[in-house]
């Protein structure tokens, strides 16, 4: 409501749990469509998924598109060779990535700007931490954490698709998941920002461990994650934890 109130844009992603409950997300996505200020639809091409789309925001002139903001549906359940478990982002919806960044670029010069988010972490996020016996995870030494820790293992597809290649080769500066609630962290991972979007909400697992958390819920780890875009193209990632709001 208070979205509607102030006529905020919105835009969605789904998760893997969205479809569980007896609407599929084409429904559902359907409803948040029929906010005028929504700017997700149900796919800006035939592939695979629901929602994937890609909204683009104006230089400070508003003359031409400056950043690209790709929402891809990263799916949800699947069986594979590679391991059963949780989707992977499929072929044609790289496909459909690589070749609007493209169009865009070829329109609009070579300096635009993008990121994209997901619901579940490809697998390059396995390669930025290393867990021990007593169940701490450290950083690897070609990772650059700026903020944030992760704190259980990442709970993704064990088949590579090679978008992580794809934002390499067209110049896609940041990726953003969910997923696991519990971790939260933004790491640099071969010239890649690799983020996690903290928990927003009670009903979810593991807001605390008494392993890694007190019961206190001051020290719970959810809260929300926003990025900043300035006129210049350049961008800031923030992590708010919810005891920020209390005050």
């Amino acid at each position: 409501a208070k979205i509607r109130e102030k006529n905020i844009p919105l835009c969605v992603v789904f998760g893997n749990h969205d479809g569980e409950e007896g609407f599929h997300t084409e429904f559902q996505m359907m409803q948040y469509m029929e906010y005028p200020n929504c700017r997700s639809n149900l796919n800006d091409a035939d592939v695979y998924g629901c929602g994937n789309c890609c909204i683009t925001i104006k230089d400070s002139k508003g003359e031409k598109d400056a950043f690209a903001l790709w929402l891809m549906d990263s799916n949800d359940y699947e069986k594979h060779p590679a391991g059963d478990g949780y989707a992977h982002v499929h072929d044609d919806q790289i496909e459909w990535y690589e070749n609007e960044i493209a169009s865009l670029k070829k329109q609009y010069g070579e300096d635009l700007k993008s990121l994209i988010y997901l619901h579940i972490p490809i697998p390059e996020y396995r390669d930025l931490f290393t867990q021990n016996e007593d169940g701490i995870f450290t950083p690897n030494e070609n990772v650059k954490v700026l903020y944030g820790e992760m704190r259980e293992p990442m709970g993704g597809s064990w088949f590579n698709s090679g978008l992580f290649e794809a934002m390499k080769r067209n110049g896609t500066e940041a990726m953003f998941c969910g997923h696991d609630h519990c971790n939260d962290f933004c790491a640099e991972y071969e010239g890649i920002y690799l983020a996690y979007n903290q928990t927003g909400g009670y009903n979810c697992y593991r807001l605390y461990d008494s392993k890694i958390m007190s019961s206190d819920e001051s020290t719970w780890h959810y809260g929300v994650n926003t990025t900043d875009i300035a006129k210049n193209g350049s961008f800031e990632m923030k992590n708010y934890r919810h005891t920020e709001f209390n005050k």
